[in-house]
């Protein structure tokens, strides 16, 4: 068996920095040009993919898949 706890430590660390980077970047003021929004949502769609990837592995164990 995995070890498991590598990936949810992966999807912890993953979660605290989007939300840091964001509220950062939300709190500094550049959020008003379009291409920061962008950017910002761009970083946080990213930052939830790995949380996603982190932790499928996690979740399809529970069904008895191997390999």
């Amino acid at each position: 068996m995995p070890e498991w706890d590598l990936f949810i430590h992966l999807a912890e660390i993953a979660g605290v920095f989007v939300a840091f980077g964001s509220l950062i970047a939300v709190r500094s003021g550049e959020t008003a040009d379009v291409r920061a929004v962008e950017y910002l949502r761009a970083m946080v769609a990213g930052g939830l993919w790995v949380i996603v990837a982190a932790l499928a592995p996690i979740a399809l164990s529970r069904f008895g898949l191997e390999g």
